[in-house]
């Protein structure tokens, strides 16, 4: 057991109690374009999407090298 002096001066805890469960609160919404979308734009314009990262650069660079596009359709 623990020896707690009744006098000392304790941290308060909050609680906030959600109608939704965390999980739910962190899942962001899903855009509706194709997993093959940034590389066939990649491909296509020669630029990054305007949301990408570094480290999502470095992953589309490694992802197109494996791809070609003749005309409108990608191919491995």
């Amino acid at each position: 057991m623990y020896n707690i002096d009744p006098t000392a001066s304790m941290q308060e805890i909050h609680v906030n109690v959600h109608h939704a469960s965390a999980y739910c609160m962190h899942i962001e919404k899903e855009d509706q374009k194709l997993w093959y979308h940034d590389i066939k734009y990649c491909l296509k314009t020669k630029k990054y999407p305007k949301r990408a990262i570094k480290n999502d650069k470095r992953t589309l660079r490694r992802l197109v090298m494996n791809f070609f596009l003749s005309g409108d359709i990608l191919y491995k």
